[in-house]
């Protein structure tokens, strides 16, 4: 599917090399998710996505999340949802707000990043997200896998 981008310039934390790349800003509940390790991106509408429900819904109710600020759930929810969606080509993980690959070096690690001037629109072709793999686990298997995604808080 198409989708129209503002075109954002980034400039790596390892090398340091300047770089132009799409960023999605217009939408509440869509996404423009990138792979760790690897430049692919994947669309995500939060919005009609079951697995996103579903997924949002499971974090948000554990234990390790319940208590918190709405705003400081909705934050970890962004942080790990992508990874109960289908991996990419490589077997990896998208992910909500992953700096993109320097073109240079390969590294996904931002120095700083800015809306090219004058603001330049580009279109892009990215397919949905599919979530094969969630649908088809067991309600049991879902929690344990929103278990394993927090034990990082």
């Amino acid at each position: 599917m198409l989708i129209k981008c503002n075109l954002f310039k980034y400039r790596c934390g390892k090398c340091g090399t300047n770089f132009e790349v799409p960023v999605y800003l217009a939408g509440y509940g869509n996404f423009l998710l990138r792979s760790y390790a690897s430049d692919e991106m994947a669309w995500l509408n939060a919005i009609a996505s079951h697995a996103f429900k579903e997924g949002s819904k499971l974090i948000k109710a554990h234990p390790k999340v319940i208590n918190l600020k709405s705003n400081a759930q909705s934050n970890i929810v962004q942080d790990i949802i992508g990874s109960i969606y289908d991996k990419n080509s490589q077997g990896n993980d998208f992910g909500i707000n992953i700096d993109p690959k320097c073109s240079h070096c390969g590294e996904q690690k931002t120095a700083s990043y800015e809306e090219v001037q004058p603001s330049k629109l580009v279109e892009i072709d990215v397919q949905p997200i599919t979530s094969n793999h969630w649908d088809n686990l067991l309600e049991s298997e879902k929690k344990s896998l929103v278990d394993e995604l927090l034990t990082k808080y």
